[in-house]
Order: C-alpha cells, then structure tokens, then sequence
C-alpha cells in the first residue's frame, strides 16, 4: 500500500527530535486523547455489560424466562400439566407472590413472600446452588420459611429462629380491617448476590402460603431452552387457556430499557474524547506540512508524486491514531480484567466507597467484555484518525513546488 520510501520519510518527521516542539507537543496530546477515549469507552461499556449481565442473570436465574398469568377461570393445574410435556420447557413451577410485613425483635420490615412447590423448588439448580443453610424440602414442614443472608444479618437471625408475618385479612369488623399475624420457623438462608433479594424475598411453600394468604398459585413461572424466543410457541401451546404469557423481558422492560439508555448516551459522550482527539490530529498534520514545506517542495522535484506526497503525511496521522488506538486497546482491558482489584486500591487510598453495594444491589462492580463493542471502538477509532489525516494529506500533495522554491 505504501512503498518504503514514503514510510521512511513518514517515521522520520514523526519521531525526529528535531521537529517543532509545538507540533509534537500537539501530537502527543492527540496520541494521548485517542488512548483514553479509547480505553474510557472499552471500560464504561464493560461495565454497562456487566451490569445487564447481572441483572438478567438474577432474573432469570431466579423469577423464570416466561410468565403464565390466569386472566378467568382457569385451571392452573392442567396449564403447569401441558406446560411439563413442551419439549423446549425445562421446568414449571406455580408461584404465589404477596407483598406482606415482616416482623421480628420489634423491627418491621416489607418483605415479598413467594409460595412455592418445595419439590419442584428443589430441581431449581441456580436457586438450590444459593441456599448456603438448610434446605428447601425443609419448607414442607408447617409455617416454615426460607430468608436471605442480607435479611439474617440485619435482624441478627439464624436457623432456628421466628419471624412474624403480617397481612391484612379478608374478614372486616366494625373497626375496620383485621391484620393476620404468624409466626414462621427459619429452616434455610439463601444468598442471591443481590442485596435487595437478599433483604426482602422470603420463600415459603404453596401450601403455607394458602394457608396463611387464603390464596392459591398467583402464576406460573417457565424455564425454556433456550431462554429468549420461547413465548409464542407457549402462547400457541396454551390457546385453549384463558392466560395472559409475558416473557422476562416484557416484565423488566423498564430496567433493561434504562440500561441500554445509559450504555448509548455514555458512548456518544465518551467517543467525544476521540473527536476532540482527532481534532488535535488535524491540527499537527496542518502545522507539519506548514514547516516541512520545503523539503515538500525538494521531493517533487526530485520527481516524487503528489499523491506519494499525501501518503507520507496520511501515514502519519495513521500512526496516531492506530499507536493510541492500540495502546487504549491494551489500558481498557488491562483495566477491565482487574476491576475490582482497582476499586478496592482506590477506596483504600481515599478512605471512601466508590461503589456502594446497598445503592446498586450487588456486592461487586461487574465488567463483561464484548468483543463486538471492543471492535467497534476500535474500528471507530482508526477510521476517524485516518479520515482527519485526509485533508491535511490532500494539502500537502497539492503544494507547488515553483512558488516555495522561489
């Protein structure tokens, strides 16, 4: 693409010592913008992944990939009987789920209460891989109830111990609405890695929970394989029933769309860096040309061509842009597979919490590389670079050497 001359005339004007401090000064900034811009996008889009990542892994870790709602009279036992025989469903589980108060050493609390068949509860790999305590066969025992370690923690409770459940009750007095009270025995303590789960969700099983909430299974929660594009083939399977079907996503739209939001304006105020780094280049491309003038002038008349001319100087704001690309390229990875490691160096030295696990829920600031973010970045990068480096190019080929020389 480019002949050896050109690439040595190009390498000598970049690295000599002997060029304009000014002009290097602004090559080196320029250099210096496109590594960050580069490394600042590959880091912030990481951990954008790795936030989506862990969301959608505790969401259809724990509430299932489809959700199977009764809209009338319907029998949930022959939907979760047709629902065990779909090929492409790997379980079904019927759940109850009721907002309640929880009680315990005098403290209150709202807690969601979740009922479920403990037997198919026990096929749930993901869920029984987070039960650090107990059992989850153990809530066939009456008014038992399986919490989370956040929960444990905060109410200095172990197994063994009671809470008090507390709902309204469908029965009236002249008072106004009587309130249920129970007490339920702890046999297990799970860990989700989400604080929030951890304080508020109490599993119990469908049996206590109608007894307790005088209500049945609220819907049904479905595993698929795989876990997206499911949710027609199950409407299809179950048009007989009066159900309402809606896939996991339909359901956390709100916090999905929020992150995918956030991922696109964070990459549109970050590529700023590059522009503005691309700008730069520009600039000490323009500047170079302005002094190397004569001996632009020298090598036309030595025969060399206008367009060998361009190149030498579009070689130039080439290796800006790939050099910093490259070394951005490195930095951002470097800094996403030690993430953690740099938080917790960071808090140490500053004596401060820089990622608070009670306001965003998880105990560990998450990083997932995507390889066609990565790329894009580092695509992006590079063809802006060689597109600023154009013009400064195209004036220094069209020079005419006549007039300099005189």
């Amino acid at each position: 693409m480019f002949k050896s001359v050109e690439r040595f005339i190009a390498f000598r004007y970049f690295f000599s010592p002997k060029n304009d401090g000014f002009i290097s000064l602004i090559s080196a900034l320029s250099f210096v913008g496109i590594m960050l811009g580069v490394a600042a996008l590959i880091i912030v889009t990481s951990v954008l992944n790795g936030f989506r990542s862990e969301l959608m892994q505790q969401l259809i870790g724990i509430k299932g990939h489809v959700y199977v709602y009764p809209t009338g009279a319907v029998n949930l036992n022959q939907v979760l009987e047709k629902l065990d025989h779909l090929p492409f469903v790997t379980q079904a589980m019927p759940v109850s789920e009721t907002p309640t108060i929880m009680s315990s050493h005098g403290r209150f609390n709202g807690v969601i209460v979740f009922g479920h068949d403990p037997s198919r509860l026990k096929q749930h790999k993901y869920f029984n891989s987070k039960v650090i305590n107990g059992s989850v066969l153990n809530l066939k025992k009456e008014d038992t109830v399986l919490i989370g370690i956040r929960m444990a923690e905060e109410y200095n409770l172990q197994m063994g111990d009671y809470i008090t459940l507390i709902y309204p009750s469908q029965d009236e007095s002249v008072l106004g609405t009587i309130t249920k009270e129970r007490n339920f025995k702890i046999v297990g303590i799970f860990d989700l890695g989400m604080r929030e789960y951890d304080k508020r969700f109490v599993f119990t099983s469908l049996e206590n929970a109608n007894s307790f909430y005088e209500m049945g299974p609220s819907h049904i929660e479905v595993f698929t394989k795989p876990p997206e594009g499911m949710t027609p083939k199950i409407v299809k399977a179950l048009s007989e029933f009066k159900v309402d079907v809606q896939d996991w996503g339909h359901a956390n739209a709100p916090a999905l769309r929020a992150l995918h939001i956030e991922k696109n304006v964070m990459f549109i105020v970050l590529t700023l860096i590059i522009m503005i780094a691309v700008l730069n280049i520009v600039s000490s491309l323009v500047m170079l040309v302005k002094d190397k003038t004569k001996d632009i002038a020298i090598l036309r008349t030595m025969g060399m061509s206008q367009h060998a001319i361009g190149r030498i100087f579009l070689i130039n704001g080439m290796t800006i842009g790939v050099l910093g690309t490259l070394c951005g390229f490195i930095l951002g990875i470097l800094f996403v597979h030690n993430i953690e490691t740099i938080r917790l160096f960071v808090e140490h030295i500053l004596g401060t919490q820089l990622f608070s696990a009670e306001a965003y829920g998880i105990n560990q600031l998450p990083a997932l590389l995507n390889w066609t973010d990565v790329s894009l970045i580092c695509g992006l990068s590079v063809s802006c670079s060689i597109l600023a480096s154009f013009y400064p190019s195209w004036r220094a080929a069209r020079l005419d050497p006549v007039r300099i020389l005189r």
